[in-house]
């Protein structure tokens, strides 16, 4: 989990490795009961407040309250061992709002995950 800031909000982001190899970025939140820390047991995407849980590879609730808001998954590719995301989506998010923009140009914003370094498109 990290957190990118813009436009003075902070938005709580998170990256995973899926155990088939799929890169999956979101946006870190379950948003009924507005936790933004997760973590992974076995196959299993767990919110830390009210342990609901989702499959890891295609966030479809298993078990819990929340079943139906899983972290918002935000696109993004990678290129050159960087992780992508365009950061009007980010930007752009709401609670409910699924926004679908492709990665455009890159601006690097320091943060390193495992071996890859997350970048964010500049908003225009």
């Amino acid at each position: 989990r990290f957190e990118y800031e813009g436009n003075r909000v902070k938005y709580p982001l998170l990256a995973y490795l899926t155990p088939s190899g799929r890169v999956v970025t979101a946006i870190s939140m379950c948003e009924p009961c507005r936790s933004t820390r997760f973590h992974i047991n076995g196959n299993k995407l767990v919110c830390n407040a009210c342990y609901t849980e989702w499959n890891i590879e295609t966030l479809k609730g298993i078990q819990g309250g929340c079943l139906n808001y899983p972290p918002d998954v935000i696109p993004s590719k990678i290129e050159n061992g960087n992780i992508l995301i365009d950061e009007k989506v980010v930007l752009q998010w709401k609670p409910g709002f699924n926004n679908k923009r492709q990665i455009q140009n890159a601006k690097f914003i320091n943060k390193k995950w495992g071996n890859y370094f997350l970048y964010l498109n500049p908003a225009v």
